[in-house]
Parts: C-alpha cells; sequence; structure tokens
C-alpha cells in the first residue's frame, strides 16, 4: 500500500514526464512563444509580484520560477539577450519539493549531452540543446528541469551577446541576478533555488552573497543571514562551499541581499569596492 508521500512522488514524477514529453516547453508554456498573460492565465498571480522579471510559484508539487525578458534594447553593453517585447517568457526552471529520481524520468539519455561538475562530481547535467531543456541532478535526484530557448530561436538572440547551451551569458553578472528584502526563509529558498541553477550551469563561476544592513539593524543579524543562505546551497543544493562567498556591503534603507556571480578572481578588479570589503 502506498503512504501519502510515495503517492505525492508518484504525482510529481507524471508531471514532470509529461512536461518533458513536450519538446522545450511547460504545460504549455514555451520560452519565447509565450508572455505573463499566458503564464497568468496557467499559475494565476506569481508569489512575489514585486519582482518583474524572475517570477516565483509554489506549488505542493513544485517551485516555479519563470524569468521574462525585460524588452530593453540590443544595443552595445546592454545585458538584454532576446529580440522579444517585455515580458516574453525567456526560460522556466522547475524545482521539485519531493526526491524524484532521474531514473523515473525515463529520458532518451541519447538525446542528451551529459556533463560532470568540475568540483563535485556527484552533480550531473543533462542538456537538450535541439529541445531546449536540461536536467540539473544531484546524487541521482533531480534538482531542477529548465526549459531554454532552441538552437532554432538564435535569430532571435541579440548580437552583442555570446551563445552559451543554458541562454545565458557565460561572464561576470551584476547588478545582482537577483535582489530581496526581508522575506521569509521559504520564500528565500525559491530564490536561491534559481541562483544555485545558474552556478551549477556556470562551474567556473564563483557566487557572491552580499548583504546590506538597515538603517537600524545590527550588522552581525546581516551576516548571518548571509551565512544561513550559504548553508543552504551548500547543505541542501549540493554546491561546493569555496564557490559561495558572503560579504556585507554597507548599510541601506533597508535589509536587502543581492545575489551576484563573478569569475575566479575577479572580485577587485569587477565587484564594486564596498563589495569586495571583508565581512
Amino acid at each position: 500500500m502506498k503512504t501519502l508521500g510515495q503517492s505525492v512522488a508518484y504525482i510529481v514524477v507524471i508531471l514532470f514526464v509529461a512536461a518533458l514529453a513536450e519538446a522545450g516547453e511547460w504545460r504549455g508554456i514555451k520560452p519565447l512563444r509565450s508572455n505573463r498573460a499566458d503564464v497568468e492565465r496557467l499559475l494565476g498571480p506569481p508569489d512575489d509580484p514585486s519582482k518583474e522579471h524572475s517570477l516565483v510559484y509554489k506549488t505542493e508539487k513544485e517551485v516555479v520560477i519563470i524569468d521574462y525578458a525585460d524588452g530593453l534594447s540590443c544595443k552595445s553593453g546592454s545585458s538584454t539577450e532576446w529580440r522579444v517585447p517585455r515580458g516574453t517568457v525567456v526560460s522556466i526552471t522547475i524545482s521539485p519539493r519531493v526526491l524524484l529520481p532521474l531514473s523515473e524520468l525515463h529520458i532518451e539519455e541519447s538525446r542528451y549531452r551529459k556533463t560532470f561538475d568540475v568540483h563535485r562530481s556527484e552533480v550531473v547535467k543533462y542538456n537538450n540543446e535541439e529541445d531546449g531543456v536540461s536536467i540539473v541532478v544531484y546524487q541521482g535526484n533531480v534538482q531542477y528541469i529548465n526549459f531554454f530557448p532552441t538552437e532554432k530561436d538564435n535569430h532571435l538572440r541579440c548580437d552583442n551577446t555570446q551563445k552559451v547551451s543554458n541562454g545565458k551569458m557565460n561572464n561576470f553578472v551584476y547588478p545582482a541576478l537577483d535582489s530581496y528584502h526581508n522575506i521569509s526563509f521559504e520564500e528565500e529558498k525559491a530564490r536561491l533555488d534559481n541562483f544555485a541553477l545558474n552556478l551549477q550551469e556556470q562551474a567556473e563561476m564563483l557566487g557572491y552573497i552580499v548583504v546590506y544592513a538597515g538603517k537600524r539593524e545590527r550588522v552581525s543579524r546581516a551576516c548571518a543571514r548571509a551565512e544561513r543562505a550559504k548553508n543552504y546551497l551548500v547543505n541542501r543544493r549540493g554546491l561546493e562551499m569555496e564557490r559561495i562567498v558572503t560579504k556585507y556591503g554597507g548599510r541601506r534603507e533597508e535589509f536587502t541581499v543581492d545575489l551576484a556571480m563573478a569569475s575566479r578572481g575577479s572580485c577587485t578588479s569587477r565587484l564594486p569596492k564596498p563589495h569586495c570589503s571583508p565581512l
């Protein structure tokens, strides 16, 4: 007789198999073909509507992160990657909330390029550029499934961006990939999950957790929040401890966390100086 937990896991497996069966799309939502209105018709308003370009949805079975285009021009120096309207879906990241063995997905592995994390061999990525699907696996269990633009969509890519296998820029990313204030730890985990995905896909990068204390807040509390976030990335998402750097950035009007990425050794030359100050 199945337990409740086993039944839930089985439902999740069915959902993910159905998602992977549709090449490059999840529940009818497809990168560069769907927009925010399509997503909200399916999932409703996001959990955190204050974020405009990276929105989080949480269900009983998964955490879903939808990234949208900013609609800015492709001019030189712009970080915009795609010539698509503002609010167009750029990528979809699915993180299961129960253990989901990769074997239960029954994927056709010959269609995926398999790579290992250079620092942690138990982290494996399966990438299918033709269909726009990648799967990150830790110790045999699915951590994320990411849907991104396919190779056929390269004509929509800005000329000033560099093509990499997951559709992201393979260089230093600042301003922050994400920024948030004094949210609950459950909400923060969803943001950290998306951050972990970026780091697992770009193994040469370091992750920076930069905290800013509020006007009347103790610096020690802000730094403790940075350490909690780091511990989650290491202990729950399998990232190497040496790849996560915590920094204190000073004071702002309210407590703030910035999540950023930089190549090894780039801190002194490319990160803003306040972010390179020691804790």
